[in-house]
């Protein structure tokens, strides 16, 4: 029986630990990106509520510092950062109704 790769079983974890190990071996933009897709991933899919509440900051924490040292080489890098910060202001806004919390915005 051939293991599953762990994309296939959304073990969102273990694929962060994974991409950081080869990134640790190989210091390649693809496998930072696929640490931190896997922290938005996490948020975005697991049943834990409170995954979103730790995973989302890591991970734009995570991608801010590789921008910071490494700069910006392709539209990917700036898509999964978007994702990340789209995802937080929504899970925001959520988190803003859940309270009955009635935002007036004026112009």
């Amino acid at each position: 029986m051939k293991p599953f790769p762990i994309y296939q079983v959304m073990d969102y974890k273990k694929q962060h630990q994974v991409a950081l190990n080869l990134y640790k071996l190989y210091p390649k933009t693809p496998y930072f990106s696929w640490a931190i897709m896997s922290l938005f991933a996490k948020a975005e899919f697991d049943s834990d509520p409170s995954s979103v509440l730790v995973s989302l900051p890591l991970a734009e924490r995570m991608m801010a510092k590789f921008i910071e040292d490494n700069g910006i080489d392709s539209e990917h890098e700036i898509c999964l950062y978007l994702l990340i910060l789209l995802k937080q202001v929504h899970t925001h806004f959520n988190h803003l109704h859940f309270c009955n919390v009635t935002l007036v915005f004026s112009s």
